[in-house]
């Protein structure tokens, strides 16, 4: 179970952020070795106790709301900081995690420039979410 939390912590880490099926990738990464996770700082976090994992990746899913709120603000665990930080796609991973319907859906990035008179004035990036029923 720990290697496939570990497993799964990064694939929705800024590390596995290309990954477009982060479940299937951890099935295929955990065929090879049922046993071994990614390693630091993924194992570490896994061995964390179910509550703490929760509450870390809510915090992350609550932050990530509030993008334009510009307060430095961290999650308590420096290794949740420098490994996972803040994605809306947690919100899927929290699912994954807590067994809901959501689990199946897939994700998109998106990139939205304003140009004005040749110079980029505005970049937003944003995470569209697709269930699969």
């Amino acid at each position: 179970m720990k290697a496939f939390v570990s497993w799964l912590l990064y694939a929705f880490s800024p590390a596995g952020e290309g990954i477009q099926n982060p479940l299937a990738y951890v099935l295929a990464s955990l065929r090879e070795d049922p046993d071994r996770g990614p390693g630091n700082p993924y194992d570490q976090l896994a061995d964390l106790p179910p509550a703490k994992l929760v509450q870390l990746v809510r915090w992350s899913v609550r932050r990530a709301a509030r993008k334009y709120d510009f307060q430095v603000e961290d999650s308590g665990n420096e290794t949740w900081d420098k490994a996972m930080g803040i994605s809306e796609r947690h919100g899927v991973l929290l699912a994954i995690l807590l067994g809901e319907e959501e689990a199946t859906q897939t994700m998109e990035r998106r990139t939205t420039e304003i140009v004005r008179d040749g110079e980029k004035t505005f970049q937003e990036i944003e995470t569209i979410r697709t269930i699969k029923r």
